[in-house]
């Protein structure tokens, strides 16, 4: 049994979802799946702080497959007209996730080594072939760039305070770049 997140850890997206502007279709048409995401049991064993290691881990290898794609897509893509001004290096986060996995690994050693993607579950490699299938049309890969983006610009900074807060870490350090 998971518990509910308190009320102080709800999302702000369904205020977000009200306010006008480019992105608020987008965040209005999404509102199910967000909270959906939100009530994944994993989820809420990262908002009680009692999520196992081993499956943060196993978390952090599906955003690396995932975050891995889009930057591939991206990097084939960066001159498109439409695509050409979202193109910032700076902004992927496979090299910060990487230095993650291994500083969790060293952390917290499996109890039997896995293959490397051992914990990339078959709904991440489900997205990443979506993706790759998406990439074709840089309007569909405008739209998983914006989705998983915002969702590590909030979320993430959320997500990665209360894993520090059970790990003794603080952002920015090895394991919560």
């Amino acid at each position: 049994f998971c518990p509910r997140p308190p009320r102080a850890m709800t999302s702000k997206y369904p205020n977000l979802a009200r306010r006008k502007g480019n992105s608020s279709l987008f965040l209005q048409k999404t509102m199910k799946e967000h909270t959906a995401s939100m009530e994944d049991p994993f989820m809420k064993t990262i908002y009680a702080r009692t999520f196992d290691p081993q499956a943060y881990i196993a978390y952090l290898e599906s955003q690396l497959a995932m975050f891995e794609g889009i930057e591939q897509a991206m990097d084939a893509q960066a001159t498109n007209p439409l695509l050409a001004r979202l193109h910032d290096p700076a902004l992927h986060r496979s090299a910060a996730l990487r230095a993650d996995l291994a500083a969790w690994r060293g952390r917290h050693p499996a109890p039997t080594p896995d293959p490397p993607r051992a914990g990339v579950d078959a709904a991440i490699q489900a997205y990443v072939a979506r993706l790759e299938q998406d990439a074709r049309d840089p309007r569909f890969l405008l739209c998983h760039h914006f989705l998983q983006y915002n969702a590590v610009l909030s979320g993430g900074q959320f997500i990665g305070k209360l894993v520090g807060q059970k790990e003794g870490l603080k952002m920015g350090e090895p394991g919560l770049l």
